[in-house]
């Protein structure tokens, strides 16, 4: 979630809305976002005989709740009260690997602790002084 990408965020959400009453757009938007949802949805397949992703999860539906959620960002874009990015990013990520299973879990963990500050560590090596 990058916030100088919310006014792209926003023009999908007014694009979405100007197709109202507009079949022929209505129907074109439809066509690009089946097309987006459906190579996400190879994404996923692939994962998923990886052992990447929950075999039991539906790839489609997947992919579209990934589509989904990206176009929900522009709520928190236009929020009075925003949410703080690391924590929307962090429960957006919870969500995810709910449905991606313990490899995405692992995954999410490394790269939290990666994000830690490093500790000063005590000793000749970094680690714990030996009491002897």
């Amino acid at each position: 979630m990058v916030p100088e990408r919310a006014n792209v965020r926003l023009d999908r959400v007014a694009i979405l809305g100007a197709s109202k009453g507009r079949p022929a757009f209505t129907e074109s938007i439809g066509r690009t976002l089946s097309a987006q949802a459906d190579r996400l949805a190879a994404i996923i397949t692939e994962a998923k005989a990886r052992g990447m992703v929950d075999p039991a999860v539906d790839a489609r539906a997947f992919a579209v709740l990934v589509q989904a959620m990206s176009v929900g960002l522009v709520v928190a874009d236009l929020d009075a009260t925003p949410t703080d990015r690391r924590q929307l990013l962090d429960t957006y990520m919870r969500a995810l690997v709910g449905f991606a299973g313990p490899v995405a879990a692992k995954a999410l963990a490394l790269a939290r602790r990666a994000e830690r500050p490093e500790r000063k560590r005590s000793g000749p090596r970094g680690g714990r002084r030996h009491r002897g």
